[in-house]
């Protein structure tokens, strides 16, 4: 039963239907975790105005499924940053810097679309279906599935 790696997330707050978006993307996160046996990394981006931190361990702490995890704090250490993220399985992300740096990396993205510059990244990217809209968090499952059926675990 043990993990068989990691996989990133990066989460913002965002003010519409919160309870009901944070609820479903932390049943994706369970179902990965169970299905696949890896572990979500939570890295927090920004702290002032909006804490990310705090959102993510709240979700956790509200999964009815109780999960192992790890909270990697930004600590502004760019490449402790980017190699983690180098050795994920992908990224399910909202902040643009975290879709970036996976990007960089090479790293899969899931990216869940609150803005136009999201969906501008991945367009520019040739990305277009990776971006779930944040209205719509449950179809990040069905990308998770699409990057992993290409990389055998």
């Amino acid at each position: 039963n043990k993990l068989k790696g990691y996989f990133i997330v990066n989460l913002r707050p965002w003010h519409k239907n919160t309870e009901n978006l944070y609820k479903k993307i932390n049943q994706v996160v369970s179902e990965i975790v169970l299905k696949y046996k890896l572990l979500p990394v939570f890295i927090p981006f920004q702290k002032v105005h909006q804490n990310d931190e705090e959102l993510m361990r709240k979700i956790v702490e509200q999964s009815s499924v109780k999960y192992p995890f790890l909270m990697q704090k930004f600590d502004h250490n760019v490449f402790r940053v980017l190699s983690l993220i180098e050795n994920a399985k992908f990224t399910i992300g909202m902040r643009l810097h975290s879709l970036i740096f996976s990007l960089i990396q090479n790293v899969p993205i899931i990216a869940l679309s609150y803005s136009p510059k999201i969906n501008n990244l991945l367009k520019d990217n040739n990305l277009e279906a990776f971006v779930v809209d944040i209205e719509k968090p449950e179809e990040i499952f069905r990308k998770v599935e699409d990057i992993l059926s290409e990389n055998i675990l």
